[in-house]
């Protein structure tokens, strides 16, 4: 029991003495991949984006609350609603009739298994007010932290959709009837 109470107490202080970015920060866990590439599936077909790819198109910039840091922070990216677009993935209300397009939805995954679902609504301009963008940077560097690319909703009241070490993006339809 004595032994026990040992260990604990160093590993507690080993934890305690270190800054908290070092306690909570996912890129110090051992074994985490970071981003390097982001995977886009649209209708089966995977295109892989390098870093250098992605910085090359159009940005804009996201504002959002971080409440874990408690900081507002000024993300910027390519919008998603403009790469499912130049994979043919937009609602024009030409011949997509709309139920069949708002039956769609997004899957991003992280490197580290972690993923989110966004309806097809969500990420385009004609149906909702916010933006989804695939993030490269923030407050004006590079993402390093938590890996380089990251999925930022500014409309979300809490940060639980937003993906660290964004590797993949995935667009499907649900069955139909």
């Amino acid at each position: 029991m004595r032994l026990i109470r040992i260990v604990l107490a160093t590993a507690s202080v080993a934890l305690f003495s270190l800054p908290l970015a070092a306690q909570t920060s996912p890129a110090t866990i051992p074994g985490r991949t970071v981003s390097h590439s982001l995977t886009l599936v649209v209708e089966g077909k995977p295109t892989v984006y390098s870093l250098a790819d992605l910085a090359a198109l159009p940005h804009i910039p996201v504002a959002v609350h971080n409440k874990r840091t408690n900081t507002d922070d000024v993300y910027s990216g390519v919008p998603l609603a403009s790469l499912l677009a130049a994979h043919g993935v937009t609602y024009t209300g030409g011949d997509v009739p709309l139920h069949k397009f708002l039956r769609c939805y997004i899957v991003a995954h992280s490197t580290d298994d972690y993923f989110v679902t966004f309806s097809s609504a969500e990420v385009f301009p004609d149906f909702h007010t916010g933006d989804v963008i695939v993030a490269d940077s923030v407050n004006g560097k590079p993402i390093a932290v938590n890996g380089q690319l990251e999925l930022v909703s500014s409309e979300d009241k809490r940060p639980s959709r937003l993906v660290y070490s964004l590797a993949k993006i995935i667009f499907l339809e649900s069955p139909g009837e």
